[in-house]
């Protein structure tokens, strides 16, 4: 399946992920698919196209959804309430169904590491910074032990970027999201494209500098914790944060814990809404996408791949839903 051969006249909205993958994979595609765009980011945090308008697809001949792992039921109802030709562009696990235009993304016979590598290879592009940044953005540190190091240290290197210096830039990216400020994700979009050429000027822009200071102040203070130790291969730890730090601080401390599950809830994401995370390292034989069909069957709104989920709920059902996955996870 080509992208540019399925997607139809003029104008295309682009909903996607808040975080450096989705940000590059959109930033991908507007600049090269060669159609005008518009950009939509849903609200930070949670996995759903529930609270996305219609009018948001007005004037609009294509809607691709894009590196976000919205459940497959909800993206038949958008699709519904907009009535307009939808591409799912995503290197998340999901559900085949004959009714939905999804991108493969399996390589080698696993999913892509990020979205934006899919994108790039679909749309048969060389590959660039926005095509690794992705890349980096969603293995963190463990991109050290990835098969796809070389790759980024290769086309990283084109711009005289090191691999601690991509990860500086996919820091600084993702502390548009984690502060919480949509227009900052999707203006996000624009800078990585006006500086492809000259990536290494984005390491020294102040308004993500700044911002980015603040949210590894409180990353590093929650990873310097000791979690709970749930049982022999469980850990868990409960955040109470401004910032949206479940992802890093799981990451941080699933490193940490190489082997065992690490859970980081935090029951304050929302006004109304609580998250839970659960990330491993180190145990190829896990695959954790069987408990996201579960959670998705359940009505929660949950997304994520063989080693790592994320899971959004109504704050009430935060302890029930913590120890629904603890039990999940001694199987």
């Amino acid at each position: 399946m080509s992208i540019r051969n399925l997607v139809k006249g003029f104008k295309s909205l682009l909903i996607f992920h808040w975080d450096t993958d989705g940000i590059a994979s959109a930033a991908l595609l507007k600049r090269y698919l060669s159609h005008e765009t518009k950009l939509y980011t849903p609200l930070i945090g949670l996995y759903t196209l529930k609270y996305a308008r219609s009018s948001i697809c007005r004037d609009v001949d294509n809607v691709l959804i894009v590196d976000f792992g919205v459940s497959n039921d909800e993206v038949k109802s958008f699709i519904g309430k907009c009535g307009v030709n939808t591409l799912i562009i995503d290197h998340h696990h999901r559900r085949q169904d004959p009714d939905l235009n999804i991108i493969p993304y399996i390589i080698d016979s696993e999913p892509y590491p990020a979205t934006s590598l899919l994108i790039s290879d679909n749309l048969g592009i060389e590959y660039n910074i926005l095509s690794i940044i992705g890349i980096v953005g969603d293995l963190g540190e463990a991109i050290y032990n990835s098969k796809y190091i070389g790759l980024v240290e290769e086309v990283g290197g084109k711009y005289g970027l090191d691999v601690d210096e991509l990860l500086r830039l996919s820091s600084l990216i993702d502390s548009n999201y984690i502060s919480g400020d949509r227009r900052r994700v999707v203006k996000a979009v624009d800078i990585l494209i006006k500086y492809i050429e000259e990536p290494r000027r984005l390491l020294e822009y102040t308004p993500w500098i700044v911002q980015c200071n603040d949210v590894m102040r409180e990353i590093e203070r929650y990873s310097r914790s000791i979690p709970d130790m749930i049982d022999s291969n469980i850990y868990f730890l409960e955040i109470n944060s401004r910032y949206l730090i479940t992802s890093p601080v799981g990451r941080s401390l699933a490193r940490r814990y190489r082997g065992s599950y690490v859970v980081v809830g935090n029951p304050n994401l929302h006004k109304n809404y609580c998250q839970v995370y659960v990330r491993i390292y180190g145990d190829d034989k896990v695959d954790l996408s069987m408990i996201v069909d579960k959670l998705l069957k359940m009505g929660f709104y949950a997304g994520g791949k063989s080693n790592v989920f994320g899971v959004i709920a109504p704050k009430k059902m935060y302890n029930y839903l913590l120890q629904w996955i603890i039990n999940e996870l001694r199987g």
